[in-house]
């Protein structure tokens, strides 16, 4: 039998490894709007946000930058999507999926949590980068998850596999007990 704390050990594992992927997004229409904290009480912010390819990783160049907040128009180009914040545009390649990145001190991360924002209703969300351990929030609006997102291989972070194996051990180690 598994004990209490092996239990909470496994769903904190399996919480953390979810926690830790970046999100595929589409958008819900034409246009999606994006702001952090900043924008949203002082107008302004120098906070750089990037719109990445849906299969980019982490160190990838942005298709489009923008500072702050945005609305970003998004149209159909073939089989690609044409984006545009209004100053730059740029295209996503084969799908109008993608991800979204925070540059802090000149290196990109992709949202490490992400949570619905219901009293704004469906399509809004709050996506939390928390890199060095500074949380910096960005709200998008007219945005959802991508069902695409199902086709990529998504790897286990390293600390996945180190808890697992710890966890192996507890495992181990109690049966030993119990059989002695």
């Amino acid at each position: 039998m598994i004990s209490k704390s092996t239990k909470g050990l496994a769903l904190s594992l399996l919480l953390v490894s979810g926690a830790s992927q970046a999100g595929v997004w589409a958008p819900t229409d034409g246009d999606s709007n994006f702001f952090d904290l900043d924008t949203l009480i002082f107008g302004t912010s120098t906070n750089e946000f990037g719109i990445f390819e849906d299969t980019a990783s982490i160190g990838a160049t942005p298709k489009l930058v923008f500072t702050g907040g945005a609305t970003i128009s998004f149209a159909q180009n073939g089989v690609n999507w044409d984006i545009s914040n209004g100053l730059s545009s740029s295209t996503l390649l084969g799908s109008y999926n993608f991800q979204i990145g925070y540059n802090r001190n000149g290196t990109w991360e992709f949202e490490a949590a992400t949570a619905p924002i219901a009293f704004l209703g469906n399509g809004a969300w709050e996506l939390a980068f928390t890199g060095q351990g500074n949380l910096k929030k960005l709200y998008a609006i007219d945005i959802q998850p991508s069902t695409a997102q199902a086709d990529f291989p998504v790897p286990l972070p390293p600390a996945a596999w180190l808890m697992g194996s710890a966890l192996l051990g507890l495992i181990g180690v109690g049966r030993r007990k119990k059989t002695a």
